[in-house]
C-alpha cells in the first residue's frame, strides 16, 4: 500500500502504481544520498539480478549511468503489471494502464531517476542470502519469485515523500549466456 508522507503524517493514498506513476511524471526536488548496496556483474542467479535491482534504485545518483545498468537488469520482452486495482486509475492526467513494456518501464525509471530527492528500496529476504531468496532448479531457464515483500520510499523533498510497501511477484529468464534478467514484476502492493 503507498502511504503520502508529508511532515511526520502518513496519509494512505493508493497502491505502488501511484508511486510509479508520480515518480515517472512529476517534478522533484535535488537529490539526498543513499548507500549504494552491491552490484553483481555476472548476473549468475535471479538472487544477483534481483540484488541489481535494488542497487540501481539505491544508487541512482551516485553511479554514473544507473539507467544503463537498470536495462541490464531488465530482459528485453520484461514486463511490469500495475496491481489490478490501480488499473485505469487517473494520475495528474495519465491514466494507469495494465502494463508497461521493457521500453515505457525504463524511461520511467529514467525520469524517476533523474526528478527524486531521494530514494530508499529494500526487499528484507535479500538480508537473509541467496538460499533463503531461493534458487532454480538445476537447468531451469525460469524463475519466479512470489510474495515477496517490498518496501519503497521516494521522497520529493526532505519532508514529503511516497511509500509504497506490500508484496510483489518476480519472474526471472535465463538468457542464452547463462544470465539471469528480471522478465516480469507484478506490483501487488494494493491488497
Amino acid at each position: 500500500m503507498l502511504k503520502h508522507i508529508r511532515k511526520k503524517t502518513v496519509h494512505f493514498v493508493t497502491a505502488f502504481s501511484l508511486l510509479i506513476v508520480i515518480l515517472a511524471f512529476s517534478c522533484f526536488s535535488e537529490p539526498g544520498t543513499q548507500p549504494p548496496g552491491k552490484w553483481y556483474p555476472d548476473f549468475a542467479s535471479p538472487y544477483e539480478c534481483i540484488n541489481n535491482l535494488v542497487f540501481c534504485f539505491n544508487s541512482y545518483k551516485t553511479e554514473p549511468n544507473i539507467i544503463d545498468k537498470y536495462k541490464q537488469v531488465l530482459d528485453p520482452a520484461y514486463i511490469f503489471y500495475f496491481d489490478p486495482e490501480d488499473i485505469g486509475d487517473e494520475v495528474g492526467g495519465y491514466i494507469i494502464p495494465a502494463m508497461w513494456t521493457y521500453d515505457e518501464d525504463w524511461r520511467a525509471t529514467n525520469n524517476m531517476f533523474n526528478l527524486a530527492y531521494d530514494i530508499t528500496f529494500t526487499i528484507p529476504i535479500l538480508d537473509q542470502g541467496e538460499d533463503t531468496f531461493g534458487k532454480p532448479e538445476e537447468g531451469a531457464t525460469e524463475f519466479l519469485k512470489s510474495n515477496v515483500t517490498i518496501n519503497l520510499i521516494l521522497m520529493e523533498d526532505d519532508t514529503t515523500g511516497y511509500q509504497a510497501q506490500g508484496f510483489c511477484d518476480f519472474k526471472f529468464k535465463k538468457n542464452e549466456n547463462g544470465q539471469w534478467h528480471l522478465s516480469e514484476w507484478r506490483d501487488h502492493t494494493a491488497i
